[in-house]
């Protein structure tokens, strides 16, 4: 009878140490939630952010190209010979697609990220 009275107190007192047990990590894997969900919050705003900016970027590159297109324009004059003219204009023309095939790598590479 002692020896059943006895293995009952040891096995509550066993219960109630394993109850603290689960409580203390209940609070630590609650904590750890709150951290990891913290972190997915921020990841997030990182997200947004990242989006915002590559398309301000993808804004800028084309503003460039359309500056680029106007002072080409503004350059030419009217009055020159058409041999020079002619030249002068396949210069430009070339230097503005290689401006243009640059700026689309960029725009595309922004794209992908």
């Amino acid at each position: 009878m002692l020896k059943s009275v006895y293995t009952g107190v040891v096995q509550a007192l066993t219960l109630i140490e394993d109850i603290k047990k689960l409580k203390t990590e209940g609070k630590e894997l609650r904590q750890e939630l709150k951290e990891i969900a913290q972190l997915v919050r921020e990841w997030r705003h990182e997200q947004i952010r990242d989006h915002e900016d590559a398309q301000r970027d993808r804004e800028n590159l084309l503003l460039r190209l359309e500056n680029a297109l106007l002072r080409s324009e503004r350059h030419l004059s009217p009055g020159e010979p058409k041999d020079e003219a002619t030249d002068d204009l396949r210069k430009r023309i070339a230097a503005l697609e290689r401006a243009n095939k640059e700026l689309r790598k960029r725009v595309e590479e922004l794209e992908r990220r």
